[in-house]
């Protein structure tokens, strides 16, 4: 198996945080369902989703074994905290076209996208910073576990993620580093 890298979620903490910042604050100050309000939203999902492109701290358990078990059967060491959605996002098969393992947001970008809009102590780089502190990113899923959680529309994590995760039997190995 590949060597594990060093964390880098801090890094992408401090480096977006500014960016993020800037966006979420020319929102606020345009006009309500302008133009050019949606058009800075949908900046701010595309920052998002790069942000999120740190490693991953969560890999569901059948996405670990499946990632495991191609690495056996292709001779390959893929160590499932280390893939990078642009690089690795088709490496692992498709199933109906779409591919077989998803970097599944845990809290989906739409309700952070809410939050930084609507809370008004989103005003300062701190709060966004300390946001993205405490942000869980990315879980490495199945599709038949994405296919789970569309259907039982769970996708708003309104109870918070774990507990749906937990309702529907996803379970997560967490990255650990040593």
């Amino acid at each position: 198996m590949e060597e594990l890298k060093k964390d880098n979620k801090n890094d992408f903490d401090h480096a977006f945080a500014p960016v993020i910042f800037e966006i979420v604050k020319a929102i606020k100050n345009s006009e309500t369902n302008s133009k050019i309000r949606k058009e800075l939203k949908a900046t701010l999902k595309e920052a998002l989703q790069k942000y999120t492109n740190f490693e991953t701290q969560m890999v569901s358990e059948k996405a670990y074994n499946y990632i495991l078990k191609f690495n056996c059967e292709n001779n390959t060491t893929f160590n499932p905290f280390n893939l990078n959605f642009d690089q690795h996002r088709s490496i692992f098969g498709k199933i109906d076209k779409k591919n077989m393992i998803i970097w599944e947001h845990v809290i989906p970008i739409s309700n952070t996208i809410n939050e930084f809009e609507n809370d008004p102590k989103y005003n300062r780089l701190e709060e966004i910073l300390d946001y993205l502190k405490k942000y869980s990113g990315t879980c490495l899923i199945l599709r038949e576990e994405d296919d789970k959680l569309n259907i039982n529309n769970k996708s708003k994590r309104l109870q918070g993620w774990e507990k749906v995760y937990n309702e529907l039997e996803i379970k997560i190995n967490y990255r650990i580093d040593s």
